[in-house]
């Protein structure tokens, strides 16, 4: 979790170097809009409706009061500020999809997995489950054609099994068999 939270840092740090704003107004993108915009997703996923409208409530009074005219982004151009708010929901974008790892994870995993419900404990399932995270990040893909990895990282990654022949000893061969003379 500290690398996720690491990660999404780093990420609003360049995201707020190319704004090319005042220190005042960058502090507002960053610790206002951002912020905003973070609570309104967590409040989208709510299950309890009071929850969700409290989070909604909140993230909607961080807008207000970021976009209030006597503070420095409210006196921005108003095309300035839309773009400054779309890409804040950008970075609101990456800290979901960094804090839920991989985005349908845990549904292909649990699809897969179903047939060894009751197997979990097992070295052999444990394992399983490894490599099948690792096909669903690194091989499935959309129809557009990306894989998690490639959406996630915004590069595509090394063809997986490509890696895989580079990294593994090819198999022995298969012993001989023996003839048993009562075969023949």
């Amino acid at each position: 979790m500290m690398a996720t939270i690491a990660f999404f840092w780093c990420r609003i740090k360049l995201f707020s170097e190319r704004l090319g704003c005042s220190e005042e107004v960058t502090r507002i993108w960053r610790d206002e809009l951002v912020a905003s915009y973070c609570i309104a997703r967590v409040a989208h996923r709510q299950q309890k409706a009071d929850e969700a409208k409290r989070l909604k409530e909140l993230s909607e009074s961080i807008l207000a009061r970021a976009r209030s005219p006597d503070r420095p982004f409210g006196q921005l151009p108003e095309s300035l500020r839309i773009t400054l708010e779309q890409q804040a929901q950008q970075a609101a974008d990456v800290f979901q999809r960094s804090s839920s790892f991989f985005e349908g994870r845990n549904g292909q995993l649990s699809l897969r997995h179903h047939g060894l419900r009751e197997l979990t404990t097992s070295k052999l399932s444990t394992s399983k489950l490894k490599a099948l995270r690792t096909i669903h990040i690194y091989e499935i893909e959309r129809e557009d054609g990306t894989t998690v990895a490639e959406r996630f990282f915004a590069i595509k990654p090394r063809d997986l099994f490509g890696w895989l022949l580079e990294q593994l000893p090819m198999p022995s061969r298969p012993r001989k068999g023996r003839i048993q003379p009562d075969l023949i």
